[in-house]
């Protein structure tokens, strides 16, 4: 748990000074690194947020999926920083089908 912490301590720099390619770098690393992830949710979230201010929607979302795929169950903060991010990549689209996939159970946070 250590090492997460840490991880997120990193990522919350990365989003802060707007370098979202290090943080997904980073990302990556701890989704690799072993056969249990060294992620938390708080991590990912402050990924998704480096995304937003980079404009990188897209993988913003992509981040959410993986995070998911590792067993991670969303919260309000990371539904909402994937949310933040799709707006301000002009995706109102894909905002909308998170909101309906909220309201639909298919993500509970």
């Amino acid at each position: 748990m250590k090492i997460a912490r840490e991880y997120t301590n990193v990522l919350a720099r990365c989003t802060k000074h707007t370098r979202w390619e290090r943080a997904v770098h980073l990302f990556d690393l701890a989704l690799h690194r072993s056969s249990s992830p060294n992620l938390s949710l708080s991590g990912v979230v402050q990924c998704i947020a480096a995304c937003q201010r980079g404009r990188q929607w897209e993988r913003a979302l992509q981040i959410f999926e993986d995070a998911k795929n590792t067993g991670l169950q969303p919260d309000t903060y990371a539904c909402t920083a994937l949310i933040g991010a799709c707006s301000r990549g002009r995706q109102w689209e894909a905002s909308l089908q998170l909101l309906c996939d909220m309201q639909h159970g298919k993500i509970t946070p």
